[in-house]
């Protein structure tokens, strides 16, 4: 498990990052992290997926403006995981990572012919034996292609400067010729093998998955399923082949087919994240020792509605039960909130990514706190005020223009067909003074006196005055008398 990220130098926004002294931001079983846009929750994720044995991705995010070393260092449940000099002291392999890269990698069929060089659906399917046949497959192919090509350049001196060799060198190049036909005829036959072992392990293997891939679909594209499943081959390689079935018609996911619309053109952005998200729990699910395995979802709910976004909560709060970790990064604040609310407390961590002019720094995040809107983000200031006080006249400005808009707000709320939009405190008053005794705001009467002087106390701190013999200096005992009086005044509406 991932107890703390206790170093950063030098990788994207994490120039120079130091958790010395910040005891309040250790990860838990479950930590949710939120920043926004532009403050490292990528670079977080590409340096996790780093962690798990690809050294050259921090590379990759080495810090604009500065060529020296990159340092990560993290302290885990086994002991300091620390990467500098380009590499990692040690690898973790039980990280699976869900980000953007999935989505973008794993939209389309694979197949075993070496330029499919992209991580893909194929080897999520598959797994780690599939994976290991497939790669050995490369390695043939890629040892027999290059066999081809020291042949073809054999062939061609032969072809166009035989005039210019003795006897002896076309002798030694005919023999390297034969030679080389052996070495690519010799490894034809291993690959047509290894080819069809992988074909029949692969239909095997998606037999088994493709009901829990159906069932993760389910809960994000109830119209979409997978429906047809094939292996066939070309030259002796082996593709694994496959269909959508999206509202009774079938959607290919070859990047290039002549036959019927492709995933590419026809479905939604919210769709193909919905799909990979699907393929991924499927996979995630299906692991073997999933208490050992920490999970790390970046953004996953790119691209989805509020029903997506629900049912991606609850999928998550169940992988949470079964796995050593989960960590979800996201720019979504409220998408934090609601699922930070929805887990375990005692296992839950909410931490902040804050961009600061030197470094992006990790911070304890008073998510609660920080998703209170409008009015009850006004309360909370003032309750705050009462409870612990300010230490600043700028502070206390923040205090006072929060009262008009809670009385407004709460007035609007309970006298929702009375108070029009374009109608203020100010005009409360007024249609209060004004009004019969059949009319509901005339209910406000008994505290008129309440309204008038609350609001008097708090324009006038709205706008200077420079005419105003005391400037702006706010009285503190005067404000804690009207903001103890707007609370209660609240109460009475």
């Amino acid at each position: 498990m991932i107890k703390k990220i206790i170093r950063i130098n030098n990788v994207g926004k994490f120039t120079n990052y130091n958790s010395r002294g910040y005891s309040n931001c250790d990860f838990k079983k479950n930590t949710i992290i939120y920043a926004e846009n532009g403050c490292g929750k990528t670079t977080l994720s590409v340096a996790l997926k780093s962690l798990t044995g690809r050294n050259s991705l921090i590379k990759k995010k080495q810090s604009f403006g500065t060529d020296s070393g990159q340092i990560f260092e993290i302290l885990s449940e086994s002991g300091v995981l620390k990467y500098e000099n380009s590499k990692w002291n040690v690898f973790n392999k039980k990280i699976e990572i869900f980000d953007v890269h999935f989505i973008e990698d794993n939209i389309y069929t694979g197949s075993a012919l070496p330029d499919a060089s992209r991580t893909n659906l194929f080897e999520v399917v598959v797994g780690e034996k599939g994976i290991k046949l497939k790669t050995q497959i490369f390695n043939l192919i890629e040892e027999q292609r290059n066999y081809t090509s020291q042949r073809r350049t054999i062939k061609n001196k032969l072809k166009f400067e035989k005039n210019q060799l003795s006897k002896t060198e076309i002798d030694g190049l005919n023999l390297q010729h034969g030679f080389l036909n052996e070495k690519i005829a010799t490894l034809g036959q291993p690959i047509i093998e290894k080819s069809r072992e992988l074909g029949k392990y692969s239909q095997k293997v998606f037999g088994k998955h493709v009901e829990e891939i159906n069932n993760q679909l389910k809960f994000f594209t109830p119209y979409i399923e997978i429906k047809k499943f094939s292996n066939k081959s070309k030259g002796g390689v082996q593709f694994l082949s496959y269909f959508l079935t999206v509202s009774g018609h079938n959607i290919a996911f070859e990047r290039d087919t002549k036959v019927g619309p492709t995933v590419k053109y026809s479905l939604s952005e919210g769709d193909k994240s919905a799909i990979a998200l699907a393929f991924f729990l499927a996979k995630v699910n299906m692991t073997s020792k999933l208490e050992e395995r920490i999970i790390v979802f970046d953004d996953p709910i790119s691209s989805f509605d509020h029903s997506r976004r629900s049912s991606t909560i609850n999928q998550l709060i169940k992988l949470s039960e079964k796995a050593k970790q989960l960590i979800v990064l996201t720019h979504d604040i409220y998408f934090a909130r609601d699922i930070k609310n929805r887990l375990k407390q005692a296992e839950t961590k909410s931490l902040k990514i804050i961009n600061s002019p030197a470094s992006s720094l990790i911070r304890e995040h008073d998510i609660d706190a920080e998703t209170l809107s409008g009015i009850f983000k006004d309360i909370s200031v003032l309750k705050n005020y009462i409870d612990n006080g300010v230490s600043s006249e700028l502070e206390k400005r923040e205090v006072i223009r929060c009262i008009r808009p809670i009385i407004e707000g709460v007035i609007r709320i309970k006298f929702f067909t009375d108070v029009l939009p374009s109608e203020w405190l100010g005009d409360v008053i007024g249609k209060t003074r004004n009004s019969v005794e059949s009319e509901p705001l005339s209910r406000l009467k008994p505290i008129l006196n309440d309204l008038i002087e609350i609001n008097d106390y708090s324009k006038s701190f709205h706008h200077s005055d420079p005419t105003n013999p005391w400037g702006d200096i706010i009285n503190d005992e005067e404000l804690r008398i009207y903001v103890s009086r707007t609370l209660e005044l609240i109460i009475k509406i």
